[in-house]
């Protein structure tokens, strides 16, 4: 559901294909990842890989996956372990989604380097980390505080660390969705594509 997709990160088409694009990197191989997790008997490691795919795909508007990795999630945590159907709805959900992704994020031309600057990679990391720091606000997960610190480490002193501090002390005081919204501001605003250049 795009416009769902849209709406939930703010409205901001760029970010959402940012998103899909990362979705469609980190977790195309979460079904593997899933079974040598049941194979080795680490079912709260599974349990987490469907908990993680089934927030971001509903923060992508992508229900029917959402709702695999929920009773895939589900079937873990009251079973410890999952019925061979919910693996295989979860696994043909997941290919569904990440396959055309890939495909897609794929045939397209690579884009210019920029001129050469300095600062391209690191601009690329704080663009990458803020995508994942939506997700995770998306679905309350708790990685969020790793991420935030992670990138108040990669700015520095910089413009933007008042605004990263701010959604720390919010993700600290469990206010997700303020968080939320302030970083689907500041992922939107020019600031952070100038703010590497200081």
């Amino acid at each position: 559901d795009t416009p769902l997709g849209i709406q939930r990160v703010g409205g901001s088409r760029k970010l959402f294909r940012h998103l899909l694009k990362q979705f469609g990197e980190e977790h195309a191989a979460d079904s593997a990842n899933i079974r040598k997790a049941l194979a080795e008997g680490r079912f709260g490691e599974a349990e987490r890989i469907a908990h993680t795919v089934k927030g971001a795909a509903a923060s992508l508007g992508a229900s029917v996956l959402s709702e695999a990795g929920a009773v895939l999630e589900s079937e873990l945590r009251e079973k410890g372990g999952a019925t061979s159907e919910c693996l295989a709805d979860f696994e043909r959900s997941l290919e569904e989604l990440c396959v055309p992704l890939q495909a897609f994020f794929s045939s397209l031309p690579k884009a210019p380097d920029g001129g050469g600057r300095a600062n391209s990679s690191r601009q690329s990391e704080m663009l990458e980390l803020l995508g994942q720091l939506l997700l995770c606000l998306e679905v309350g997960d708790a990685e969020a505080e790793d991420l935030i610190e992670e990138l108040l480490d990669l700015v520095g002193n910089m413009p933007w660390r008042g605004e990263l501090q701010a959604i720390a002390e919010q993700i600290s005081d469990v206010e997700f969705e303020t968080a939320r919204m302030k970083t689907c501001l500041l992922y939107t605003s020019p600031s952070p594509r100038d703010m590497v250049d200081y």
